[in-house]
């Protein structure tokens, strides 16, 4: 984009008035926490208790220290479990 057509998105972006930025807030709110029940539902319903609590806790602590990493890492640790326990598994199934 260049320089003219940023300064045109700036100046439309804050004309907005004021109510029209509270309907914003309270709407993209709205689906940000629908959003978030509904990923917290998927995790309960798709992964062990033990799993599912350990994910939503990273999930809510990523949001509130707006840090991604941490949910990250805790679905990296149930990936490596999986696959540790395939791969006993298939060990243990050759024997």
């Amino acid at each position: 984009m260049g320089k003219l057509s940023k300064s045109i998105l700036d100046a439309i972006s804050s004309s907005i008035p004021e109510k029209d930025k509270l309907s914003i807030t309270e709407n993209r709110g709205s689906h940000a926490i629908a959003s978030a029940i509904n990923f917290i539902h998927f995790l309960k319903e798709n992964y062990s208790e033990n799993e599912s609590e350990e994910l939503i806790k990273r999930f809510i602590n990523a949001v509130r220290t707006d840090d991604p990493k941490k949910f990250y890492r805790g679905v990296q640790h149930i990936k490596e479990s999986v696959e540790n326990t395939e791969t006993v598994k298939e060990t243990t199934d050759k024997k």
